[in-house]
């Protein structure tokens, strides 16, 4: 999870300072706006973490970050830095709100797109309207252009659940797009026959995460091999697992 959050965060450079399509002062705002929001709203996501679970966590503050670079998009190259900082502190409230709706409501959204991404950059594209610099982005603040921003978004959104509503429909017709209980507890076997994951899983590791169940055959380890120390008095012979590995004398008995 580190690991992404740091490819997405240094790859975000380029995506709203790339925009400008030129190395620019609009570039520049782009780039500079992204990172004060996403540090903001990465600090922010760990206190309410904090606060909440007496704990911040790895994984938060991830989400936290890419809150930010979500919501700050639409509005990175038209706004001010001390107003990506104010996108920043908003993005970490309202995103972890909606993350918590989404949990109490129990909607299947197990990366958090809908809270994150969606109401994000809902969000941001709102805020346009309220912290847009003329002298930035070549728009000014107003309320004409809030008006625009939300119509805009709000049209956005309608038409981005109609049609993900009718894709989805449709691909329900064709074959099922969530697995049944049974499957989840082993996705990787159950739908394609192979696991993803090397066999010395074992229950307990993600691959069997909420499967009571033994793992199958295949992930067991065979059992060690008893190595012979030696003959014994009794014409025997000692095993690694019948006698203690002692340093002995070499002579008739061994």
């Amino acid at each position: 999870v580190a690991l992404g959050t740091g490819l997405l965060w240094f790859g975000w450079f380029g995506f709203n300072g790339g925009s400008a399509l030129a190395s620019t002062g609009s570039a520049a705002f782009a780039a500079v706006n992204s990172e004060i929001a996403a540090s903001t709203a990465l600090c922010v996501w760990t206190m309410i973490d904090t606060y909440k679970n007496g704990k911040p966590s790895l994984v938060g503050l991830c989400v936290g970050a890419i809150a930010g670079l979500a919501t700050i998009t639409p509005c990175a190259g038209f706004i001010r830095p001390w107003a990506a900082f104010c996108v920043g502190v908003l993005a970490a409230v309202f995103c972890y709100a909606c993350c918590e709706l989404k949990n109490k409501m129990q909607w299947d959204d197990a990366l958090d797109v809908w809270g994150v991404h969606g109401m994000g950059g809902l969000l941001g594209s709102i805020l346009v309207g309220i912290f847009a610099d003329e002298n930035v982005g070549g728009v000014a603040a107003s309320g004409e252009l809030f008006g625009k921003q939300l119509a805009a978004t709000l049209l956005c959104a309608a038409y981005s659940y109609l049609f993900s509503f009718v894709v989805l429909f449709v691909m329900t017709k064709v074959w099922d797009i969530k697995p049944s209980p049974e499957q989840i507890k082993n996705v990787d076997m159950s739908l394609h026959g192979e696991s993803a994951y090397p066999a010395t899983l074992t229950p307990g590791s993600s691959i069997h995460k909420g499967s009571e169940s033994e793992p199958p055959e295949s992930f067991k380890k065979p059992p060690p091999k008893e190595k012979t120390l030696g003959k014994m008095e009794d014409g025997g012979f000692a095993t690694a697992k019948e006698t203690k590995i002692e340093a002995f004398p070499v002579g008739d008995n061994v």
